[in-house]
């Protein structure tokens, strides 16, 4: 699954999800996903539990 991928599924709920409900999305499309890239690229941050698009400073 690419970055790009993530996102796009990130922006359908509305920009916040958590981890669970990512997995259970992609896995529709996709057998395996990463988070762990987005967050080491500065894509995606955790913040109260749930991952979000990271804002641009």
């Amino acid at each position: 699954m690419s970055q790009e991928e993530i996102l796009n599924i990130l922006k359908e709920f509305g920009g916040v999800a958590s981890t669970n409900e990512i997995k259970r999305k992609a896995k529709e499309k996709y057998p395996y996903t990463s988070l762990r890239r987005l967050k080491r690229n500065n894509r995606i941050e955790k913040f109260n539990g749930k991952w979000r698009i990271k804002e641009a400073k």
